[in-house]
């Protein structure tokens, strides 16, 4: 008669509480998965000149626009550089998409940074309108103030008027 040996369940440690074993491949793996998700979009996530817009065809606001309670500031501009707003485009990026438009209220100025990004799914070329949040009434300056440089003025805003 042939017996059959079969192991304890107390004998055998449940998943977890094997010991871990180590491959050398784990931290290659991990290096590999940071730069794939994270490093280039953080790297390539960039505030851009006016030298910049207008490379691209420049930029047009429109008039301010309450939603939900707070102000938005309707902005026309393509980062890729296949449409035209105020100046003809001298430069085409395929590989990039206007991450945000970033808006600084300082007093009555409203200063405006052009945000880029690597392209994505999902993600456009086209400039989203600048979140101005909860404003006075009143008349406002805009300007484009990029990382360097003088700011440009834009055009005047009317608030709540």
């Amino acid at each position: 008669m042939t017996e059959i040996i079969q192991p304890r369940l107390s004998s055998v440690k449940p998943r977890a509480a094997q010991a871990h074993r180590w491959s050398p491949m784990r931290p290659v793996r991990s290096i590999f998965f940071g730069l794939v998700l994270g490093i280039p979009s953080i790297a390539a996530a960039t505030a851009q000149s006016w030298a910049f817009v207008v490379s691209v065809g420049g930029i047009v606001i429109g008039d301010a626009v309450k939603a939900n309670g707070s102000w938005i500031l309707p902005v026309s501009a393509d980062v890729s550089g296949l449409e035209s707003f105020t100046s003809k485009p001298t430069v085409m990026n395929s590989a990039m998409v206007c991450s945000g438009v970033v808006a600084k209220i300082v007093r009555s100025d409203i200063y405006l940074t052009i945000h880029t990004d690597l392209a994505g799914v999902g993600r456009r070329a086209q400039c989203p309108a600048a979140k101005l949040g909860v404003l006075p009434a009143g008349a406002y300056t805009v300007f484009y103030q990029g990382p360097q440089g003088a700011p440009v003025r834009l055009r005047s805003v009317q608030v709540g008027l």
